[in-house]
């Protein structure tokens, strides 16, 4: 969910005992003009009963915005990774270079992964170079096809599990 450092639903979600992991959005990207009117950041959140645990990746992102975090319940223990890369940008090798080096450095984890957020690529046309090549990249990975939906034409969300 986006969300502002001020959030009273972020307040209230830890009150209520909610597992919350938050990035704000950092200084470098907020001078990025296609983030001026972003509100902040991402942030996990996971009910009563599942843990959620913080993942530095250890590096600096340029095209997109990154959450990760370890995510335990009783029944069961993966990595989600949370993705934004903003739409009004267009795509670039340099996107698709530094998702990359995430997802090696995720490689190195024997949990689950689960890559959740929006990329703003179209991935429901195939013939779509972008997409061809985000997809391309998640296979490369082992992963299942991306589970997309639209929510409006340039604004696509998916999942995938890696």
């Amino acid at each position: 969910m986006w969300y502002d450092t001020n959030s009273i639903a972020i307040s209230y979600l830890r009150a209520d005992g909610y597992s919350v992991v938050e990035c704000t959005q950092s200084q470098a990207h907020r001078a990025h003009k296609s983030l001026s009117t972003s509100h902040g950041g991402v942030a996990d959140i996971a009910p009563v009963g599942v843990r959620l645990t913080p993942v530095n990746i250890g590096c600096q992102l340029t095209t997109f915005e990154c959450l990760t975090a370890h995510v335990l319940s009783s029944a069961s223990l993966c990595v989600i990774i949370v993705v934004y890369r903003p739409g009004l940008t267009a795509v670039t090798a340099a996107f698709f270079t530094e998702l990359a080096d995430v997802l090696d450095w995720l490689a190195t984890f024997a949990d689950p992964i689960m890559l959740i957020g929006n990329v703003n690529i179209q991935l429901e046309r195939s013939y779509y170079p972008n997409a061809v090549e985000f997809c391309e990249l998640l296979d490369a990975y082992g992963s299942a096809r991306p589970r997309c939906h639209t929510r409006c034409w340039w604004n696509i969300g998916c999942g995938v599990y890696l």
